[in-house]
């Protein structure tokens, strides 16, 4: 080996860092940017209610503001309020070590078996 390689061989390791999980896109969960599914139903059922309102409500100028609402305002609104987005997706717990043990081989609780002994041993205390 040559000097080079002789000090690459004692650098330390870099650390590698876990692979990220895949973004998952809903149009059915609420993301940084969306609404939920109520939301999205009520803005859609209101973008839906203008045209309507305007035809009944309007004379002459009911017909235009529908024509106009329904070929550039709605179909714009309901892209951006039905696009999909990417949701968060939570790492899986990790689950808990049970096979840990002391010195003397006595075998340790887990946290979740710890504090409801804690529990248990205070209400033994109360009585």
């Amino acid at each position: 080996m040559d000097n080079g390689e002789q000090r690459d061989a004692y650098r330390p390791m870099s650390a590698t860092l876990p692979a990220a999980l895949p973004h998952v896109k809903s149009r059915w969960q609420k993301g940084t940017l969306t609404f939920g599914p109520v939301g999205r139903i009520c803005w859609t059922f209101g973008i839906v209610v203008v045209p309507v309102l305007s035809l009944v409500l309007g004379s002459g100028g009911g017909i235009l503001l529908t024509v106009l609402w329904s070929t550039t305002v709605a179909p714009l609104a309901l892209r951006d309020i039905w696009a999909k987005e990417s949701v968060y997706v939570p790492v899986p717990p990790i689950p808990p070590v049970q096979s840990l043990t002391t010195v003397n081989g006595e075998r340790i609780p887990t946290l979740e078996e710890y504090v409801a002994g804690q529990a248990a041993s205070q209400d033994d205390f109360r009585r």
